[in-house]
């Protein structure tokens, strides 16, 4: 990297610690909007930086590389900026040179940006629910939740959309998420909880997420009251053929 020069607004700054929880989420979830963005990291009790406040700031982490951006594809006009990791990431957040950051694959069709986006909005609105009486513990986005492995000697993979370990009161619970958006086939679904069940009757979450003794749920959020009872009544059919008789409870949500 160049020496920066005195006056240069584009010469990477030393980000401050909101600076780098700002790209360490952006890196976990992939890709933010500016208004995600500002509700997880702009709020000062009650109060919410400004939208020009923001903007200013979002615009000097692209320019030092800390934080790079798209527009959102939209069908008519220009679309709001849609930020990524940027190429000085790594610098901001202390890395080595020889290291390297997690991988985050970069999707860009319209509607696996906007599966992506609604994931991001469920973790924000979740982290507001238990604010004041409990947190988020954990939280591991789709390419930090994903499993590979064998079980019965044969190969297993199981990719959720995110794992979220919570805490509030005195109780502690855990969930993969499958954020559902009526696209998949029935047929697709029963191949995926085929594997989850195959993963629950040997106990893998033990070594794949190291929360010793707690199992986790699923949790389907679908997006409509329609498929929430078609998904519904489909497993519970399935369940009494006596399918997936390892799986835990399953939770379907709109």
């Amino acid at each position: 990297m160049s020496t920066p020069r005195s006056g240069d607004a584009s010469a990477p700054r030393p980000p401050t610690a909101r600076d780098r929880a700002i790209i360490r989420d952006v890196l976990r979830h992939g890709q933010m909007t500016r208004h995600q963005i500002q509700r997880l990291h702009f709020r000062h009790g009650g109060y919410v930086a400004s939208f020009q406040a923001v903007c200013r700031r979002l615009a000097l982490l692209t320019a030092w590389g800390y934080l790079s951006r798209a527009r959102l594809p939209v069908p008519v006009g220009s679309g709001p900026f849609v930020y990524q990791v940027g190429p000085n990431a790594r610098l901001a957040l202390g890395e080595e040179p020889g290291d390297r950051l997690p991988a985050r694959r970069r999707v860009r069709t319209a509607p696996a940006l906007a599966h992506r986006l609604e994931i991001v909005d469920f973790y924000i609105a979740l982290r507001e629910a238990l604010e004041g009486e409990g947190a988020i513990l954990t939280w591991l986005g789709e390419s930090e939740a994903r499993f590979q492995g064998t079980a019965g000697g044969r190969r297993l993979v199981i990719a959720p959309d995110a794992y979220c370990l919570w805490r509030r009161g005195g109780a502690e619970g855990a969930f993969f998420l499958e954020w559902d958006r009526g696209t998949e086939s029935l047929a697709r679904l029963a191949d995926k909880l085929t594997r989850y069940d195959r993963y629950y009757a040997v106990e893998l979450y033990h070594d794949h997420l190291g929360e010793e003794g707690l199992r986790p749920r699923l949790l389907f959020v679908v997006p409509d009251a329609r498929r929430a009872q078609r998904v519904r009544d489909w497993m519970v059919r399935r369940r009494a053929q006596r399918a997936y008789p390892h799986l835990p409870t399953v939770l379907i949500g709109r």
